[in-house]
């Protein structure tokens, strides 16, 4: 992810309140949110809306800025009965680039508190 992906900075303020046992539990719920689209019926769109809401809210929160714009795209695209395959391959992407990239920061991070 490069630096217009991730807002390290809303990541920084999570992990000032939060122990990383609640933060693991954020990225764990973002996970199985993407999972649940990826693997979900595509015809079921009123669900397939509701999880890309609920994505888009919690990768803002966890600073994922282009995976929460994705989500957004993709719940639009819900609202407006458009094709949802392009919409949630790019979820799905980044969605995977977004589960890499805190794997290694979570790594990361044990090693500097190890220290």
């Amino acid at each position: 992810m490069s630096g217009h992906e991730f807002d390290q900075a809303a990541f920084d303020e999570l992990l000032a309140i939060f122990d990383e046992e609640r933060i693991e539990a954020f990225i764990a719920n973002l996970r199985q949110l993407s999972i649940e689209l990826t693997l979900g019926d595509v015809t079921a769109v009123d669900d397939i809306e509701m999880r890309a809401h609920k994505l888009a809210s919690r990768a803002g929160i966890l600073g994922c800025s282009r995976l929460s714009e994705l989500s957004l795209v993709l719940e639009q695209a819900c609202r407006d009965r458009r094709d949802l395959r392009a919409p949630l391959s790019a979820v799905e992407d980044e969605a995977e680039r977004t589960s890499l990239y805190f794997d290694a920061r979570m790594v990361d991070r044990r090693k500097r508190m190890a220290r």
